[in-house]
């Protein structure tokens, strides 16, 4: 009876020890699979800018170039606000990117109830 008792806590010792062994492997797994993640998002941001550049490029190149060049560095902010369009594009594209910094502060603590978690544990810098 003694050495019966003896290998079953041998074996419950060992399948700890794999069990810890699994643990510890899915967790180096998975912060391997956010490494990789974060690469491939670089290496699609890379890609992006360059098609973006290189329809730029192309662009720039159908565009006549009979005029001189202008001596002065705010000439083209200066037509973009003499424009209409180009200064409604303008405020459009200013009033999405900023007004997200007054939309994110309302909804971390929806997304803290969704989740679960008691509102202490957001940060307080506000």
């Amino acid at each position: 009876m003694g050495l019966k008792k003896r290998n079953e806590a041998e074996l419950s010792e060992n399948q700890r020890d794999m069990k810890n062994q699994r643990h510890e492997l899915v967790a180096i797994l998975e912060n391997f699979l956010e490494c990789v993640e974060e690469i491939l998002v670089v290496f699609g941001d890379i890609a992006l800018v360059h098609g973006i550049a290189r329809l730029a490029v192309d662009a720039r190149s159908s565009v006549n170039r009979s005029s001189p060049p202008r001596k002065d560095l705010f000439y083209a902010l200066k037509e973009i606000f003499k424009n209409r369009n180009q200064l409604m594009a303008l405020v459009f594209m200013f009033s999405l990117i900023f007004g997200q910094f007054s939309l994110i502060p309302f909804l971390s603590h929806r997304l803290f109830a969704n989740g679960g978690l008691p509102e202490s544990s957001l940060p307080s810098s506000i």
